[in-house]
């Protein structure tokens, strides 16, 4: 997940690849089903898919689900460098943040009796028979 929030987004605007900063463009995103979320971008989802359809789609992006707070949580955490892979010296000893804080975090967030929830959703715009239309699919398991 860690590789998600580090490494540049690509996603098409107007026809056009663009990069975005990992979790940014933040939106709220609700589900009959759940609580409030927030949306963000993250490398996960559609990863290299807009090479394939730059010239034939207008604009795709993927945002992935999480808490509301959860993104600015992670980019504070990235910005003060927990999530970097340069090895770092530490009392004599060479340590990289990452591994770290994967160490830390994974205890924090292992809970055996928890439930993990799929929330997906799906919009396609575009045009048939001459006509705008919009599809729109959702998914909570």
């Amino acid at each position: 997940m860690i590789d998600y929030y580090t490494t540049p987004v690509l996603v098409l605007e107007n026809g056009q690849m663009v990069e975005k900063e990992p979790l940014t463009g933040t939106e709220t995103a609700t589900f009959e089903a759940l609580e409030e979320l927030e949306a963000f971008f993250t490398a996960a989802g559609i990863s290299r898919i807009p090479y394939r359809y730059q010239g034939q789609v207008s604009s795709m992006s993927c945002k992935t689900l999480r808490y509301p707070g959860h993104a600015a949580l992670m980019k504070a955490m990235r910005d003060l460098g927990l999530m970097d892979l340069e090895p770092r010296q530490l009392n004599g000893v060479s340590v990289v943040p990452r591994e770290v804080f994967i160490d830390i975090l994974g205890e924090q967030l292992c809970n055996p009796e928890g439930e993990d929830v799929v929330a997906m959703r799906g919009i396609v715009k575009g045009t048939k028979d001459g006509v705008p239309k919009t599809v729109s699919y959702e998914l909570v398991d």
